[in-house]
């Protein structure tokens, strides 16, 4: 077997843990910045978040109607 095919059959997403790796170690001005746990929890926008639910939703061939809980 060539090189070339058996990286060819290798995922891309697994060379891109090493990639990073490489960067932090080998760069002195690389720093890693953990964003915390709430990041996502703060920077997630309800509205999109909805519509994009209730797309995929009626994509599947449902009629969606949100009601506020009370």
């Amino acid at each position: 077997m060539s090189p070339s095919s058996t990286h060819a059959s290798r995922p891309s997403w697994s060379l891109s843990p090493r990639r990073i790796i490489w960067q932090l170690l080998s760069v002195p001005e690389a720093h890693y910045v953990d964003l915390g746990a709430g990041f996502y929890n703060v920077h997630t926008n309800t509205n999109t978040k909805k519509r994009n639910h209730i797309r995929q939703l009626e994509a599947l061939g449902y009629k969606v109607t949100l009601e506020p809980v009370a």
